[in-house]
């Protein structure tokens, strides 16, 4: 009986100095909404992401609405579900098209894991080669136009290719575009 109990209170007195186990929450949901206007183009965008850190995923679903501010007409309106893999705690983007009767706009969608948010922006389409990523063609053609009036590579719509212009497609450089 004395090793039983000795063994007992051992056992007893390594459990204490365990350190206490901590449970996280193995998803986290992040809802946004943004309206911008556009060149007399009223954009919405909103959704929810879910971040799950045990599978690695990333899910959710973005609703963008184009409306014409002259008329008042809903000119693109669409709701995207999506889901992919990430391999680090750190930030993903993406790109999602929008497309108007006189503009390629575009969602550019950036998700920080390790702070749990998400955001959107919307401009002309930082994937000016059309090439289904925002890479360095896209990054050379900003960069070439920059100083000029040349509305392909003013992707903000204020007149010029400027230093603006140019954190958008380094904002979303390396992001898969999504139709």
């Amino acid at each position: 009986m004395p090793r039983t109990f000795i063994l007992a209170i051992a056992i007893l007195a390594l459990a204490g100095l365990m350190p206490m186990a901590t449970a996280s929450a193995a998803s986290q949901t992040t809802a946004f909404s943004k309206t911008v206007t556009f060149d007399d183009v009223t954009v919405t965008t909103s959704g929810s992401i879910v971040v799950d850190t045990t599978a690695k995923t990333i899910t959710g679903t973005i609703t963008v609405k184009a409306v014409n501010d002259t008329t008042g007409q809903t000119i693109f309106q669409k709701t995207v579900m999506f889901g992919f893999n990430f391999a680090f705690m750190g930030t993903t983007n993406f790109v999602l098209m929008i497309p108007t009767i006189n503009l390629l706009l575009a969602a550019s969608c950036n998700i920080d894991i390790s702070a749990n948010s998400s955001s959107c922006i919307v401009s002309k389409s930082p994937d000016v080669a059309g090439q289904g990523v925002v890479n360095m063609v896209d990054v050379s053609t900003i960069a070439i136009g920059f100083g000029s009036s040349n509305s392909s590579c003013d992707l903000n719509g204020d007149g010029i290719c400027d230093i603006q212009d140019v954190a958008i497609v380094a904002y979303d450089f390396g992001a898969p575009v999504f139709w």
